[in-house]
């Protein structure tokens, strides 16, 4: 099992069950976890905290994930953004890493796509 204790992760995710889905799939891992629930509170966030890497929902009230992504990434080139959507057409897909996204994985997650989503950016 991966032991991430020294990351920090935060989770964009306005939905509570998707947001608590992550959390039980990452808590074996001892990653810190934030929670935003909005894009808005994903951009104050990664201004806020030490953040290894961004889960970013892209539909949120007030401020959709590609939008925050643009921003974090103007702000933070390093910050790994892994984009997770419901929306698997390929335009969507290539605007939103366009948008700066490093990765994006489709909803429903699958636990073995996530992880090694994830691990690209923690070795």
């Amino acid at each position: 099992m991966n032991n991430w204790s020294s990351k920090t992760i935060l989770i964009a995710e306005d939905e509570d069950i998707n947001y608590f889905l992550l959390a039980e799939i990452l808590e074996p891992t001892h990653a810190r976890l934030l929670w935003a629930k909005t894009g808005l509170q994903a951009v104050s966030m990664s201004r806020n905290y030490n953040i290894d890497l961004i889960l970013m929902d892209i539909k949120m009230p007030e401020m959709n994930g590609i939008d925050a992504a643009r921003i974090i990434r103007a702000e933070q080139s390093d910050l790994p953004i892994i984009a997770q959507t419901a929306y698997a057409m390929q335009s969507e897909r290539e605007l939103i890493l366009a948008s700066g996204c490093d990765d994006c994985i489709v909803k429903p997650l699958r636990i073995n796509t996530l992880m090694n989503a994830i691990k690209i950016f923690f070795q």
